[in-house]
């Protein structure tokens, strides 16, 4: 979801959560490879979290959460 708006909208900044791993292929793997503009642009953040433990960053306009999954 973030890639696609990050192409339609180059004004908009991003701030990435999830588990350490999911993020480390987000940022080695899949960015670089969608849409390595934005991370040289520093349109993109990445800041691990366990949602069940850590609140999420303030101050952002827009959250979106998806595939919370509670075991």
């Amino acid at each position: 979801m973030c890639l696609e708006l990050a192409k339609a909208y180059p004004n908009l900044k991003f701030v990435l959560q999830d588990l350490t791993e999911r993020l480390d292929q987000a940022k080695l793997e899949v960015w670089p490879q969608k849409y390595s503009r934005a991370l040289a642009e520093n349109r993109v953040q990445f800041v691990p979290i366990d949602f069940f433990v850590d609140a999420p960053v303030s101050g952002c306009d827009v959250y979106y959460v998806s595939l919370i999954i509670v075991t």
